[in-house]
C-alpha cells in the first residue's frame, strides 16, 4: 500500500492494533485484514469533509453569519417553506437533506428504536468504556476534539450532551423531518462544519500530517464505533436481547442518521458484518495515542467524581469510577490500559456481572412469549435515568453552539 500520497497519519503505526484486531479475523475468514482497496478509500477520505455543509457554510459566511445563521435554524426547526423568499444555498441543502434516500425502511426505523431501547444501559456503557474510551488509543480525532474544548469543557459535560443526542435520536419517530432526533442531528453536522473550518484556518495545523479536521474518515470511524462496536459491546455485557434482524434495524436506524449526519454513502451499511469488518481496517490504520489522548482518557476516567449524589456522594463517586475502570480493562486489556496510563484494575465486576445477566436476558428474550416490549420499556428507563445522573443541575440540553465557539 503506497501511504505517500495520504495524510502521514493513515497506517503510521502498523502494529499496534494487530492484539485488538486478532480476535476479529476469526470473522473474516478468507478476506485480507487490511483490505487494501479499503484502506485506500479511507486515506483518500482524510481529505474529504462534507461537501454539501461545507459548501452551505461557504456561503453563510460570505453573506454574514449573523444574518444567515438564524435563517438557517428557522429552516431547520419550521421548514425552508417558512422563509418565503428562501435563498437559492439554504434551499439546495434542505432540498438534498429533505430527500428520502431510496434505501430508507421506516419501519426499521421504527424497530431500530425499539432494539436500542432494549440495549438498555449497557448501550451507554459500552459506547463509554469500550468505545469512547477504546478510541482514545488513536490520535486521529482526538486532536480536533481537545482542540474544540474537549477537554475544558469537561468530560461529564461531553458524555451527557452525547448521550442527549443518542437518546434523542432512538427516540420511536425521533427521526422523522421535525423530530428532535432529525434537527439535533443537522445541527451537530453544523458544528462539524464550523470546526472543521475553524481548526483548519490555524497556522499550526498540518493538513498533509493530519488530514482534514473532521473528515470523512474519521466521520467513519465515529458512525462505526457508536454503531457496530458499541452493540457489540453491549451484548458482551450481557445484554443478549437481540436477534441478527434486531441488529440489522439498528444497524439501519445509524446508517441514516449518518447519513443525515454528512458521511458519504460508500462508507454506509445496515449489514452487521460489513461494518465490523469496515470498522476493523479502519482501527488498523490508526495512529498510536499522545499526550493529548492520554489527557483525555485520564479525565474520562475520572469522569464519575463529577456526578453529582445527595447522598453518600464520595462513596458512590469512588464506587462508580471503579466500575467503569473494570470495564474498560474488559475490553481494551491489560495493553490498552498501560497504553493510557490507566491504572490496572481487574475485570471483575463484568466478569461477575455479566454471566447472569446474558442467561436472564436470554431466557426473556428468546424462550419467554410476549417480551419486546417489556424489555424496552425497562432498557429504556435504565437509559433515562443514566442520562438524568449525568446531567445532574446542569441545563439539560445540547447545546452544539457552544462546541462550534469553543474551537
Amino acid at each position: 500500500m503506497d501511504t505517500q500520497i495520504f495524510p502521514a497519519r493513515h497506517g503510521a503505526d502498523p502494529d499496534a492494533w494487530q492484539d485488538f484486531i486478532k480476535p476479529l479475523r476469526r470473522l473474516f475468514k478468507g478476506r485480507s485484514l487490511p483490505d487494501q482497496q479499503l484502506c485506500d478509500a479511507y486515506g483518500h477520505a482524510l481529505l474529504r469533509g462534507d461537501a454539501p455543509m461545507d459548501e452551505l457554510l461557504d456561503w453563510m459566511q460570505t453573506a454574514g453569519m449573523a444574518e444567515t445563521r438564524p435563517l438557517f435554524r428557522q429552516a431547520l426547526e419550521q421548514g425552508i417553506d417558512a422563509l418565503p423568499d428562501a435563498p437559492e444555498p439554504l434551499k439546495k441543502f434542505f432540498a438534498e437533506i429533505e430527500r428520502k434516500p431510496e434505501w430508507l425502511d421506516e419501519a426499521q426505523l421504527l424497530r431500530g428504536a425499539e432494539v436500542y431501547a432494549m440495549l438498555g444501559g449497557d448501550a451507554f456503557y459500552a459506547a463509554r468504556d469500550f468505545v469512547l474510551m477504546g478510541g482514545y488509543l488513536s490520535s486521529s480525532i482526538n486532536e480536533v476534539l481537545y482542540r474544540a474544548g474537549g477537554l475544558d469543557r469537561g468530560a461529564n459535560r461531553r458524555i451527557a450532551e452525547t448521550a442527549d443526542w443518542y437518546y434523542a435520536m432512538t427516540e420511536p419517530g425521533a427521526m422523522s423531518r421535525f423530530g428532535k432526533g432529525f434537527t439535533s442531528t443537522i445541527h451537530v453536522r453544523f458544528v462539524h462544519a464550523l470546526v472543521r473550518r475553524n481548526i483548519a484556518s490555524k497556522p499550526d495545523w498540518n493538513v498533509s500530517k493530519d488530514g482534514l479536521p473532521v473528515n470523512q474518515t474519521d466521520m467513519v470511524g465515529t458512525w462505526l464505533g457508536g454503531s457496530i462496536a458499541a452493540f457489540i459491546g453491549a451484548l458482551l455485557l450481557g445484554r443478549l436481547v437481540v436477534s441478527y434482524a434486531d441488529l440489522k434495524a439498528v444497524m439501519h436506524l445509524f446508517k441514516y442518521s449518518h447519513w443525515l449526519m454528512g458521511v458519504e454513502e460508500e462508507f454506509l451499511t445496515d449489514d452487521p458484518r460489513k461494518a465490523a469488518y469496515m470498522l476493523a481496517n479502519l482501527v488498523l490504520m490508526q495512529p498510536g495515542p499522545t499526550e493529548v489522548c492520554l489527557k483525555m482518557a485520564q479525565a474520562l476516567a475520572e469522569q464519575p467524581m463529577q456526578i453529582e449524589y445527595t447522598r453518600l456522594a464520595q462513596l458512590r463517586r469512588r464506587w462508580k469510577r471503579h466500575r467503569h475502570l473494570s470495564r474498560n480493562r474488559y475490553f481494551l486489556e491489560k495493553k490498552g490500559m498501560q497504553r493510557l496510563g490507566l491504572p490496572n484494575v481487574l475485570p471483575w465486576y463484568p466478569m461477575l456481572t455479566t454471566p447472569p445477566k446474558a442467561l436472564y436476558y436470554a431466557v426473556r428474550r428468546f424462550l419467554l412469549p410476549g417480551q419486546r416490549a417489556a424489555l424496552a420499556a425497562r432498557g429504556r428507563a435504565e437509559q433515562k435515568l443514566l442520562l438524568d445522573e449525568v446531567y445532574g443541575t446542569q441545563q439539560r440540553e445540547i447545546n452544539p453552539e457552544a462546541v462550534g465557539a469553543a474551537s
